[in-house]
């Protein structure tokens, strides 16, 4: 699965990222203050960076597509529980019915692919990869069999075992 990277994928990407971190601050204010100050700071460099025209537009979308990777991790360390379990619903529900949809099942896919050929889930970003890839293939997305989500099951039971 090859997608084109443009400069409109590009803000798609951060507008995705917008929605997640400005729908999750308005419910949690106080926790997400820093990852919400830390988001517009970027955006505004982000916006200076594609303008100027000096970076690769695929070196852009990695960032923010490592970003989006991350932030599960980032939320797991703010927030309770309970609460996490609410804003990773939140984040699920946006990676999986945003116009970026097919650049972000891609950037997973090749995740996928790294995992498996390494066959482990090396640390708990990786957990948290794998994890959403088994989230959004609940979904109807279309890149992973079954056989691809048993070995994922697998891996994920195999490290969260060791924690």
């Amino acid at each position: 699965m090859v997608v084109k990277i443009t400069k409109q994928s590009i803000y798609n990407l951060i507008k995705t990222y917008s929605f997640i971190i400005n729908r999750l601050y308005n419910i949690y204010p106080v926790e997400l203050k820093p990852l919400k100050y830390s988001f517009d700071f970027s955006v505004s460099k982000y916006e200076q960076i594609i303008e100027d025209g000096n970076t690769p537009l695929y070196k852009l979308q990695n960032g923010l597509l490592q970003g989006l990777c991350e932030i599960p991790l980032i939320l797991k360390n703010l927030l309770t529980k309970k609460e996490f379990e609410v804003a990773l619903a939140i984040y699920n529900e946006e990676i999986s019915n945003n116009e970026t949809k097919e650049i972000v099942e891609n950037f997973f896919y090749r995740n996928f692919l790294r995992i498996i050929k390494k066959n482990r889930i090396r640390n708990e970003e990786d957990f948290w990869i794998a994890q959403l890839m088994l989230d959004l293939s609940s979904k109807n997305s279309n890149f992973l069999n079954k056989s691809d989500i048993q070995k994922l099951i697998y891996l994920i039971d195999d490290f969260s075992s060791k924690l």
